[in-house]
């Protein structure tokens, strides 16, 4: 189907899309042709982050397991870790984008967020950082996962 231009003086189109972390804008311009004249925008790369606030949530929520961690062998914890960051990870845009680019941002955001919180969930996990709970754990192996 070919393009066909409204000449009614509209501004240009603008159209954004968000891929892999960098924003990339094109703006469709009106042409002297047939087809309509693409120019790529500035690239900015657009890094997803870890606000205060999602860290601060994702604390509460790991204060909350600290016991049950402790109580239950390491593979089921480390499950449930995998699980709570998922579930925090989701509920903030920023927090999910972060994480999907790099796990350590977890252990990152939960140290400047609460030190105290951090050091006993690795206690409790007998591991180096709260990232390892998620990389170890084979998707076959997972026992809340089909």
């Amino acid at each position: 189907m070919p393009y066909s231009r409204r000449r009614t003086g509209v501004p240009a189109v603008r159209l954004a899309c968000v891929a892999a972390g960098t924003m990339l804008a094109v703006a469709v311009a009106e042409s002297t042709g047939t087809e309509p004249a693409i120019r790529p925008a500035a690239q900015t790369a657009v890094l997803p982050e870890v606000t205060p606030v999602a860290a601060q949530r994702l604390c509460s929520t790991l204060e909350s397991y600290l016991t049950k961690w402790l109580a239950e062998d390491t593979r089921s914890a480390m499950s449930s870790v995998e699980t709570v960051v998922e579930e925090w990870a989701l509920a903030d845009l920023g927090a999910n984008g972060a994480v999907l680019r790099d796990l350590s941002v977890i252990d990152t955001a939960t140290t400047r967020a609460c030190p105290h919180v951090h050091a006993a969930a690795v206690t409790a996990l007998r591991l180096p950082n709260l990232a390892s709970a998620i990389q170890r754990i084979p998707p076959a192996a997972r026992p809340d996962r089909p």
